[in-house]
């Protein structure tokens, strides 16, 4: 699969990207049933250490303050923007999110923040020590992206959700803290707080999915909770799982976090 589509990617304000329509394959391909069975990105199935992770901007923000994707079953289906973790690519994350959102519109970009030969979304100073004033940039960065995608792609103000796993995932969540407008809620897969926002954001009710490992040791259950609490004080909407797991994630957790996007009404 990964070979017959690598030349659909395309490239937006500096991201390389893929997107892919409900009921299509990347190329707008009609998929067969059972053509992408569900399955966990490369750092979840790998297991590997380096994986880890230890004020609104009203021009993005403007138009998504509320969440649409809740309302009216005639709205289009949202969007569902794909983060990767450490060492993926806009690849990884495509036939998770078609499992958790088979009704979406599928948006996988490429983090452009390299540590090595591995994509990231933004650099780190050590194991765990994040580069803050790199998160602002790069999340500037993506927040662009993201305008750029809906005008481009037709998605509607208050539609974009987001995925993350890992260091996409802390992406994810910077992104609601840095510019609780944008998106309209998110799914975070192992996540941790990737840093303090200057000022409290309002998330007014947002939906956010955690799912954490009490065994996780790459990222220590109270960097996650440090993460619930900034939420919660946002005013988000949360819904936290814990599995007695490390770093990667099961298929049940993943099945759990689907069920609860369908229950907004949403990818369904």
């Amino acid at each position: 699969m990964r070979d017959e589509v690598t030349q659909e990617s395309r490239e937006l304000a500096g991201f390389t990207y893929v997107i892919r329509e409900p009921g299509t394959g990347i190329a707008g391909q009609r998929e067969s049933p059972g053509q992408n069975p569900p399955y966990s990105p490369r750092e979840a199935r790998a297991g590997n250490a380096r994986t880890s992770e230890v004020g609104s901007n009203e021009d993005r923000s403007r138009n998504a303050r509320t969440n649409e994707a809740r309302a009216g079953t005639n709205r289009k289906p949202p969007a569902l923007v794909l983060l990767h973790g450490t060492g993926g690519d806009e690849y990884d994350l495509l036939d998770l999110g078609g499992f958790v959102a088979p009704g979406s519109t599928l948006v996988s970009p490429r983090g452009r923040a390299p540590e090595g030969a591995l994509n990231r979304w933004f650099a780190r100073h050590a194991e765990g020590v994040l580069d803050q004033e790199d998160i602002r940039r790069r999340a500037g960065e993506l927040a662009d992206f993201l305008v750029q995608l809906r005008e481009v792609h037709g998605i509607e103000p208050g539609s974009l959700f987001a995925l993350g796993f890992s260091n996409g995932a802390n992406m994810a969540a910077a992104m609601l803290l840095l510019y609780p407008g944008l998106l309209a809620g998110a799914v975070l897969l192992r996540p941790m707080l990737p840093l303090e926002p200057e000022t409290r954001p309002d998330l007014g009710g947002k939906p956010v999915y955690i799912a954490a490992g009490t065994r996780d040791t790459m990222i220590p259950p109270e960097s996650t909770r440090s993460l619930i609490a900034r939420l919660e004080e946002a005013g988000a909407d949360l819904q936290v799982r814990w599995a007695e797991a490390g770093h990667r994630f099961s298929m049940t957790e993943v099945g759990q976090a689907g069920a609860w996007f369908r229950s907004l009404g949403a990818g369904e």
